[in-house]
């Protein structure tokens, strides 16, 4: 809000916002429009029809593509834990809408856990570390939110020498998920084309 606040007061011509809040920044963007600036979402949705365009991928397609894609790697049976940001950003939202509708065609997927990574490669490793503790072998794979916190994952099952033994799964498709798939160490990843979008739009 601090920083619209600062753009709007410089007189910007237009305001482009990748926000961390679906609902949060609403106020912000109904200042700038007040004051005739544009607004374009990038990334992220917010919860507001004043923006005049938004540029990003569908988070909930990013959602459905990664759950169907360890379904049937699982042949439609096992255990799996889910690691998301938390829920306030549209992207988290909709990817775990995305994931809980596919999971309805599913009904012997298993979710045994869904925990926060904060969209880090870190706290996705110390996540997983507790839910390894906690499910052991019982884990059959990982859905991640994004690539990073599928990198911290595989880290950990590295270390523990099951990385061959849980399928892993992240979303943005970015350089150092690649590799990884390259080198075996996660299954997939969900391509989004960021340069792209912006090229395009």
């Amino acid at each position: 809000m601090d920083q619209i606040k600062e753009m709007i007061d410089k007189k910007v011509d237009v305001l482009i916002l990748n926000s961390a809040d679906f609902e949060e920044n609403t106020e912000g963007i109904n200042l700038a429009v007040q004051e005739e600036i544009p607004v374009v979402v990038v990334n992220t949705l917010v919860n507001s029809n004043k923006p005049i365009s938004y540029i990003g991928s569908n988070d909930i397609e990013a959602g459905e593509i990664s759950m169907q894609f360890v379904a049937e790697r699982l042949n439609k049976t096992g255990n799996i834990v889910i690691l998301r940001r938390k829920s306030k950003q549209s992207s988290t939202i909709q990817r775990n809408l995305g994931m809980k509708n596919k999971l309805k065609n599913y009904p012997e997927i298993n979710v045994l856990g869904e925990v926060s990574g904060q969209w880090s490669e870190q706290e996705a490793y110390h996540q997983l570390e507790k839910l390894h503790e906690k499910y052991g072998k019982s884990i059959h794979a990982i859905v991640a939110h994004n690539d990073e916190m599928a990198l911290g994952a595989s880290k950990f099952l590295i270390e523990k020498n099951l990385w061959n033994e849980i399928i892993i799964i992240g979303t943005d498709g970015i350089n150092d998920a690649l590799k990884a798939i390259k080198n075996g160490e996660i299954d997939a990843t969900v391509y989004q084309d960021a340069e792209g979008q912006a090229k395009l739009h």
